[in-house]
């Protein structure tokens, strides 16, 4: 005999029976208990937080033949309908693959039926941002003047495609993703009640592979109860399945990092591959961590979830110290999250997954990034500069910020500190994490800030370089200005197959592991390796 699916068991019933919702689902059930239903609501969120059980639950409530401080009493003829799919006043319809105008025009053509076994009819429109733009237009005359019974209730992963003159006439909920804590509690009750032995371990691996929703990481517990022998939820058989790294490897991954050691971190990798980890995985898992060590330095370990704080500790004793520019950890976390958008192309995602952590280590350590450029944090006052400062805005291989050019005041060795604290003030991180590897020197009014790569220089334009240019006035005054230039003072080069000034050691890295043959094309924040 089949079983039944963990999230299909436990699907909340009643109002009080989701998890992690309350303000939602408060809302809808006042609104039941005093009748000020209106006549149409959107639910907002991300996938399996809820959204189609909440419509249902309120489908029942509104039909239902005795209900109970707004609940829905499950026993009337009326809410077991609903639960078998069999109402025949609550329409559910997937607008994935119902999206044209025929299918909504067949809608408005049902409306003006009344309700046949309850008080209101119910239409349920899942995924309503996938409907054409036909569809939508004729969904918004038939949201404007509905018959009284008719009750819609439009759920969407992606709010921001519909039509403002749709959302303008709906109440609108977000649903929230649930935070890891609450989603093992959870977890927790559905294995008591099942009578399954569990690491709760194992439950938050699931709770943080889910992201945030129940439904997912009810499914994820399913598949990993049916993968272990004994049937029980082990970590073991948890890290297997959502191909995470152990404890053990993690670590070999992190301390190599730490201690700027490109062969361990290579075998720790290589120990990772034999593993069968998957390269995606690897890369959140180390990002995760790196994340948590930030928010110690920072923040604290009580801003940490309670499984991950001895281990945030244990690195931060190890190796991974707070420094003395705090950019560079930005910036590595950067690194790892561009290369995330990288691994969803064609390219192999073990060499994306390499490049990354090895320029994530390449900061860290402190070394520079260029060969023959020293770093510095603070501004280095170079003789012989007597050039008068620009005032025209140049490309990005010579950024120059447009403010009023006049005689500045005597340099001071603490003023960039002052400029990067005021961003860091700003929340300006972005911003602060191009400047990480910076060397900075001041030539008659104008700072001259030579980034770490080419690439960097191009990204400091926009709402990046507004920030610089307010933190610069904040900082050294309103008369300075400031020019962007790559290491050496070169014009950044894109064009394929030609490494960049800057990339000159990230090159060597890669063909240290590669070989000398490896070529690499456009390769950087804004580029793919080739």
């Amino acid at each position: 005999m089949a079983r039944e699916a963990l999230y299909r068991t436990y699907r909340p019933r009643t109002f009080g029976d989701v998890v992690g919702q309350d303000p939602v689902v408060e809302t809808l059930r006042q609104a039941v208990l005093h009748g000020r239903l209106t006549h149409a609501y959107l639910f907002s969120g991300p996938r399996g937080t809820g959204k189609t059980s909440v419509a249902r639950i309120l489908a029942k409530a509104v039909n239902c033949e005795a209900p109970r401080d707004g609940e829905p009493c499950l026993a009337c003829a009326s809410c077991r309908a609903v639960e078998q799919g069999s109402h025949l006043d609550v329409i559910e319809v997937d607008a994935a693959s119902n999206r044209g105008i025929d299918e909504v025009r067949d809608i408005k053509e049902r409306l003006q039926h009344a309700p046949v076994m309850g008080s209101r009819k119910v239409y349920i429109i899942d995924e309503v941002h996938m409907l054409s733009q036909e569809a939508a237009n004729a969904l918004l005359k038939t949201l404007e003047e509905p018959p009284p019974h008719i009750l819609f209730v439009l759920a969407t992963t992606d709010p921001q495609k519909l039509p403002a003159t749709v959302l303008s006439r709906c109440q609108r909920f977000a649903f929230r993703r649930l935070p890891v804590s609450l989603i093992v509690s959870r977890l927790e009750g559905v294995l008591e009640r099942e009578g399954v032995a569990f690491d709760r371990e194992a439950l938050e691996t699931v709770a943080e592979a889910a992201d945030g929703g129940l439904r997912d990481a009810l499914s994820l517990l399913d598949q990993v109860l049916a993968m272990d022998p004994a049937g029980e939820a082990r970590l073991a058989t948890t890290r297997e399945l959502v191909g995470s790294l152990d404890g053990t490897t993690l670590e070999q991954v992190l301390r190599a990092m730490a201690a700027a050691d490109a062969p361990g971190l290579m075998a720790a990798l290589e120990a990772a591959y034999a593993q069968g980890r998957d390269p995606r995985q690897i890369l959140r898992d180390v990002a995760r961590q790196l994340r948590d060590v930030i928010v110690y330095h920072q923040v604290g370990e009580a801003a940490l979830p309670a499984h991950r704080r001895e281990r945030a500790a244990g690195l931060a004793a190890a190796g991974w110290r707070h420094p003395r520019e705090p950019g560079r950890w930005f910036g590595a976390l950067e690194r790892l999250a561009a290369a995330e958008d990288r691994l969803r192309g064609s390219f192999p995602a073990p060499l994306v997954l390499e490049l990354a952590l090895f320029q994530a280590m390449e900061m860290l350590s402190g070394e520079p990034p260029a060969s023959g450029t020293a770093t510095t944090g603070r501004p280095v006052q170079e003789a012989g500069r007597t050039e008068r400062p620009r005032v025209a805005a140049e490309g990005p291989s010579g950024a120059t910020a447009a403010v009023p050019a006049a005689a500045p005041g005597p340099p001071e060795g603490d003023r960039w500190e002052r400029l990067v604290a005021y961003l860091h003030r700003k929340r300006k991180l972005p911003v602060v994490s191009l400047l990480a590897e910076a060397r900075v020197s001041e030539e008659a009014g104008t700072l001259v800030v030579t980034l770490a790569y080419p690439t960097w220089v191009e990204q400091m334009t926009g709402s990046k370089l507004a920030a610089f240019q307010e933190a610069l006035r904040a900082a050294y005054g309103p008369e300075w200005q400031v020019r962007f230039q790559p290491p050496g003072g070169e014009s950044p080069t894109m064009e394929a197959g030609n490494p960049r000034p800057g990339d000159d050691e990230l090159l060597r890295r890669v063909r240290e592991v590669f070989g000398p043959e490896v070529r690499v094309e456009g390769f950087g924040p804004g580029g793919d390796a080739g």
